[in-house]
């Protein structure tokens, strides 16, 4: 008997809820206008900005170092 119950539980929820989303659907959707094939699409290009002169005061650096490695009992001078 209780498994009747769920069965019939089951039934009657996905009843709702179908009849939930069915109420919410609408179909008055604007649908879009017809396109012409005829016309074609326009592209308009756009201005090119005016180049930018090179100033090499603004770019940066590179370090000026070095990593050097030395171990104990080794000598560099």
């Amino acid at each position: 008997m209780k498994k009747l119950r769920h069965i019939m539980l089951g039934l009657m929820m996905i009843a709702g809820l179908s009849l939930g989303v069915f109420a919410q659907k609408t179909d008055d959707q604007k649908k879009p206008p017809p396109k012409d094939p005829k016309e074609t699409p326009k592209v308009e290009p756009r201005e090119k900005p005016a180049p930018r002169p090179p100033s090499d005061d603004k770019k940066p650096k590179k370090p000026q170092y070095a990593i050097i490695w030395r171990t104990e009992g080794s000598d560099l001078a």
